[in-house]
């Protein structure tokens, strides 16, 4: 990068035929953003926050804050987490509802290093389908008494667990699953991402009943998880069509063996803070399960998935009746 020169920026697009089995949308068909950064700043993907307890009386909002120095020495900073309530629009409903003063954190040069900070939060409102109160946390890093990044992270507050007698339940209490499949294009309007035909598309789902959509059968866009948080739906997000048996001649399997973990981790990454996701998926009727002697990649890529995020369980989408007996159904947590 030539700082305070001219740069280009090239792509290339490789959309070979037969790379799935839906039209997926030829091109960039999802917003891009280039985003620029102080040497010292929150790494990507860099506040993670969970609800571990959650009642109509107190909560604890666990913010885990990942911060990066770029520099040659090493760095010193401050890290503070203000929470807010939002509205209906986003917008901060107002004063603060609960703080983490600053604490210090020490970064090597040209490392990372994280901080965790829990925030007791005053009189919480529950996330759930029906009243989908979200918060937000602003994270604010100072060095050298100046601001050098601050990050505004979206979060609900709910509690979930799937159980063999009462089936899900949140926030303690059982609650039916409604829910569609939902492919990431919007019908006749084609696959380029379109904000408001996405929200029509849930404002229809929500007059028909629904209550949770499956992300078939890959991450959707960024959007989507904010229109679920904000409008009330429950999520299963869905990592692969195909593990390394292909479906497709060019589909993910020429991919999987170099790109899954990394593709995995970066789904659930992007996707944690959302109360909408309750379940991550790790594939869609895959031709592995047809032999038990697949499990294990089963168990392997659900182990990734409870290394990135405790918090959630892991499913997938078994087709097959052998799956219910051959190994399969042990490597996933909900069935």
């Amino acid at each position: 990068v030539r700082c305070g020169g001219e740069n280009v920026l090239a792509i290339r697009l490789d959309n070979p035929e037969k790379s799935s089995r839906w039209y997926p949308g030829g091109g960039i068909y999802r917003n891009v953003w280039l985003v620029k950064t102080g040497p010292v700043h929150v790494a990507q993907w860099g506040v993670r926050i969970t609800t571990p307890e959650g009642t109509p009386d107190a909560a604890t909002a666990n913010v885990r804050v990942t911060v990066d120095n770029r520099t040659a020495n090493g760095a010193r900073v401050d890290v503070s987490v203000t929470v807010y309530e939002l509205d209906a629009k986003g917008h901060r409903v107002g004063g603060p509802v609960g703080e983490q003063m600053p604490s210090l954190l020490e970064i090597g040069a040209k490392s990372a290093a994280t901080i965790d900070l829990p925030v007791k939060i005053r009189a919480p409102q529950l996330w759930s389908p029906d009243r989908p109160t979200l918060y937000a946390a602003q994270v604010t890093v100072v060095a050298s008494d100046a601001v050098v990044d601050r990050v505004v992270e979206k979060f609900g507050i709910r509690t979930i667990k799937f159980t063999p007698d009462t089936g899900f339940e949140l926030n303690g209490r059982p609650l039916k699953i409604q829910g569609v499949c939902l492919h990431h294009d919007l019908g006749a309007l084609g696959a380029a991402f379109n904000l408001r035909a996405r929200e029509r598309q849930l404002e229809k789902l929500k007059e028909l009943g629904c209550n949770a959509i499956r992300a078939s059968h890959n991450p959707l866009e960024p959007e989507f998880y904010d229109l679920c948080d904000r409008m009330g739906f429950l999520v299963m997000d869905e990592a692969f069509d195909a593990w390394q048996m292909a479906k497709r001649e060019n589909d993910y399997h020429a991919l999987f063996d170099d790109w899954h973990e990394r593709d995995l981790r970066a789904m659930i990454c992007r996707n944690a803070n959302h109360p909408s996701v309750i379940l991550w998926s790790l594939g869609n009727e895959v031709y592995e399960q047809r032999d038990g002697k697949n499990a294990p990649l089963a168990e392997k890529l659900a182990a990734i998935a409870h290394d990135e995020d405790p918090t959630r369980p892991v499913n997938m989408a078994l087709h097959v009746v052998d799956a219910s007996t051959n190994g399969f159904q042990n490597a996933i947590d909900v069935f």
